[in-house]
């Protein structure tokens, strides 16, 4: 998956490995350094909410960006974009970008060369954290400072489309010392499900208990590259020219900390069917809340259903 940056009017390509918890997300490769130690944490790491890119009636929602120490060189120039990473192959194109004007941040890395607050333009440390809006809709638009082109295929979340080839979107992170892109990582946006995409679809009765029948769409994939990655996760490389592995949320259903069903994985774009059992049914016109969460990504919506 590929991004792409323009600082200081020399075109450089955010191109590298992005990092979930202990995920690699391939993003392509341009000669930069990419590996999984270029760590990208995100705060809130799950359930992210946006607001569409009009802004209309919307209170702007952020996302706190760090990384830890040894992430990357001490006090390297770096650059932060909510991007949406493109497919695997395709031309770095900074478009791809939220170049909004204050939605990119420039700052540096610490002494340690970990990400934890801004600089100021004296180099100086400010103790502000980075903090970076998120929007959804097509997010990329170009600009003098980041350059790039105007597309269509900026969508975050993404789409149906996007989500069955392993696209994403997240937060990106490149090392652009010298104007030249050094090192990556970034990290995926896991967007929380909508209300209208978990639902009931039936329920019955036996000696177990009472069966709950359920529906659900746009939890969360992803593709990598990355080896070590894909064999934490039971996943081999296969594919040519260029290998990779998908690996897609399990469903947990769960009522409270209790375990009531289970999905193995998701389907293309994130959609899922499953039953929950509830073993000891309470009485007739009792709400009960299960709700569902996904494995890999921690997303996760819940419904209130109430017992016939």
């Amino acid at each position: 998956m590929i991004v792409g940056l323009r600082f200081k009017r020399r075109a450089v390509a955010l191109i590298g490995a992005g990092i979930v918890g202990g995920a690699t997300i391939a993003v392509g490769t341009a000669g930069a350094d990419q590996s999984a130690v270029h760590t990208v944490r995100l705060s809130p790491a799950t359930n992210v909410k946006g607001c569409p890119v009009s802004g209309s009636g919307c209170t702007a929602q952020y996302e706190t960006v760090t990384a830890p120490a040894g992430s990357f060189p001490a006090g390297a120039t770096v650059a932060v974009a909510e991007c949406n990473f493109g497919g695997l192959g395709d031309p770095a194109d900074p478009g791809l970008c939220d170049n909004r004007a204050g939605h990119p941040v420039f700052t540096k890395t610490d002494a340690d060369g970990a990400l934890t607050q801004l600089y100021d333009q004296n180099g100086n440390p400010t103790g502000f954290p980075v903090k970076i809006m998120v929007v959804t809709g097509k997010i990329g638009v170009p600009s003098p400072i980041l350059g790039g082109t105007s597309r269509t295929d900026t969508d975050c979340p993404p789409t149906d489309a996007m989500r069955a080839v392993g696209r994403d979107c997240g937060i990106v992170v490149a090392d652009i010392t010298g104007g030249t892109i050094n090192h990556i990582g970034a990290a995926a946006l896991w967007f929380q499900p909508s209300t209208a995409n978990l639902s009931v679809t039936g329920t019955t009765v036996s000696a177990g208990g009472r069966t709950v029948a359920l529906k659900g769409n746009h939890w969360w994939s992803l593709q990598t590259t990355d080896a070590l990655t894909c064999a934490a996760n039971g996943m081999v490389l296969t594919g040519s020219p260029t290998p990779t592995c998908f690996l897609y949320d399990a469903i947990r259903l769960y009522h409270g900390n209790q375990l009531i069903g289970a999905v193995p994985a998701v389907g293309s774009h994130g959609q899922w069917t499953g039953t929950a059992l509830i073993p000891f049914p309470p009485a007739s016109g009792t709400p009960y809340v299960i709700t569902a969460k996904g494995s890999l990504s921690n997303a996760s919506k819940s419904l209130t259903f109430v017992i016939p």
